[in-house]
């Protein structure tokens, strides 16, 4: 197999991170069956990271890296559009300092300095699984940040690994040892790293576009990366003393994931309901976390507005439910560093590699096969009854759906419909009927926002603007009646006058609150009748 940087070579399938413990041990792993004794190749190497004094290259997402003799320019990657678990290819592989601003196309406006280096080894091992060869290549060692005057700044030790070979392969390899290894999909580049530990000055994240002639599978392919990508960020930033920021926004994420994944739900067929059953386990995890948040800001702290300072009732509900919280995080931290979430990462880089579905998306359809459902009779099945046992198409067979202009509108048509009853209708409906619907105005919106490149604009944005109102109002009827059962959880074992105090101000604030929001679904929900969709 060519080595990366040579002509013609192949560039590396997926690429994990880890402790620099478990690269040094890794080695050693069964999954190698590799006997006692046996060596490995390995080589000292070192890398130093070269910017201007105002981040000019970073700018245009790139690093002039030296591994003497060899300099080149990398991509520092900062959009990922090739996905979670992907090295990030470079730029050029053997480019000359003084042609960066030929490659730039334009002169820098200040002189190149080192900002940080890296001093390690890199190993290489070879085996076969699955019938399939591999090539692995871990690199470890220490990463440090100077400053202009050339004082290091900070330090800390990294370890990568690239899986070069099949993709099936390498994705069952990394599953397999991640069964009882913390080897997780890596989300950044080296020299992302870099420039994140010396405190580079870096462009915000461009947001991914659709085209409206872009195929459906391109399309979903784009935002699937973007969505796998933005969750497993959010998910590595969460802490115990990170606050509730990435928890929430980890939550939304999740939310739009789903969303997205049913949307392509003709074109991922099983995969879908196999991504659904393992998300459902990060759901679980984080819902706990969230809900406590919540409760504490939405209830717990207007109650204490409301009473005076230091009052025994609230001071006991405060310390009780930020106990609860700090166990809630502690269970999903426990979650997240286990093999369940590990098996789910690998699972979701899967799935942007095109893994389960890509295949059969972009077959043609074959005439034994000319009895299936088209392509819009499966959307409009999936819109009807989401839990039916729906045959779905092998390909995008019908010409009027191979773009994602006409799939994403007949899509969010066929959604409209199914939600869009009378107003009569959501009176009548129970707590538990009117969050459901609630559910499916929230998955309508994630899928309209999705889909608002190639979707008329104005009808778009006010479609949005309507059922954000809408989902805002419900979510806070919704909130009354979490925050009661929470309450009911908080009851101790023994009487405590605190306790029932404090529990019935919980159920007083709820009660009212949601009797006052029903009101206002539905005035929301006529006007989102009236304004309708396109």
């Amino acid at each position: 197999m060519s080595k990366r940087g040579q002509p013609g070579a192949q560039a590396p399938t997926i690429e994990m991170i880890c402790s620099t413990e478990v690269a040094l041990a890794l080695p050693r792993h069964a999954a190698f069956g590799r006997p006692r004794g046996t060596r490995s190749r390995f080589r000292t190497v070192t890398r130093t990271f070269y910017d201007t004094t105002g981040w000019d290259l970073a700018a245009c997402d790139l690093a002039l890296v030296e591994a003497a003799p060899v300099w080149s320019a990398e991509t520092v990657g900062r959009a990922r559009r090739q996905g979670p678990g992907r090295p990030v290819p470079p730029s050029a592989t053997s480019i000359h300092p003084a042609g960066i601003e030929e490659r730039l196309g334009h002169p820098l406006p200040g002189p190149l300095r080192p900002f940080a280096s890296l001093h390690g080894r890199l190993q290489r091992l070879g085996l076969n699984h699955d019938g399939a060869p591999l090539e692995f290549r871990i690199l470890s060692g220490t990463l440090t940040a100077v400053n202009l005057h050339g004082e290091i700044t900070a330090s800390r030790p990294v370890a990568r690994i690239e899986i070069e070979g099949d993709v099936a392969a390498a994705l069952s390899f990394a599953k397999l040892v991640g069964r009882d290894t913390a080897l997780t999909p890596s989300l950044r580049s080296l020299p992302h790293e870099a420039l994140k530990l010396a405190e580079a000055t870096l462009p915000g994240r461009v947001p991914v576009r659709l085209s409206p002639e872009m195929s459906a599978a391109t399309a979903f392919g784009t935002l699937l990366r973007d969505r796998v990508s933005t969750l497993l960020n959010l998910l590595g930033g969460i802490k115990h003393d990170s606050g509730e920021e990435n928890v929430h926004q980890a939550r939304v994420t999740l939310r739009r994931l789903r969303a997205l994944l049913f949307a392509f739900r003709p074109l991922l067929g099983e995969t879908e309901e196999a991504l659904k059953l393992a998300l459902g386990g990060l759901k679980e995890a984080l819902g706990p976390a969230r809900d406590w948040d919540v409760f504490l800001a939405e209830t717990v702290g207007p109650l204490a507005d409301g009473l005076p300072a230091e009052d025994p009732a609230i001071a006991w509900l405060r310390q009780t439910a930020e106990q609860r919280r700090r166990e809630a995080y502690a269970t999903l931290l426990q979650w997240l560093a286990g093999d369940a979430f590990r098996q789910l990462a690998w699972d979701l880089v899967a799935v942007t590699l095109g893994e389960g579905w890509k295949g059969e998306a972009q077959n043609e359809l074959s005439p034994e096969l000319a009895a299936e459902p088209t392509l819009a009779e499966a959307i409009d099945a999936v819109a009807s009854d989401p839990e039916a046992d729906v045959p779905l198409p092998p390909a995008l067979s019908e010409p009027a759906y191979e773009t994602i202009d006409s799939y994403a509108r007949h899509l969010i048509h066929r959604r409209w419909k199914k939600i869009a009853c009378p107003t009569s209708e959501v009176m009548a409906l129970s707590d538990a009927d009117l969050h459901r619907l609630r559910i499916k105005c929230k998955k309508l919106r994630y899928q309209t926002e999705m889909f608002s490149d190639v979707l008329p604009e104005r009808e778009a944005r006010k479609l949005v603007q309507r059922l954000s109102q809408l989902q805002e109002s419900m979510g806070k009827h919704n909130d009354g009646i979490v925050a009661a059962g929470l309450a009911r959880d908080l009851r101790p074992p023994k009487p405590d006058a605190r306790a029932d105090e404090a529990l019935g101000l919980v159920r007083g604030f709820g009660v009212g609150g949601g009797r006052s929001d029903r009101g206002e679904v539905l005035e929301l929900w006529r006007k989102l009748l009236k304004s309708g969709a396109f």
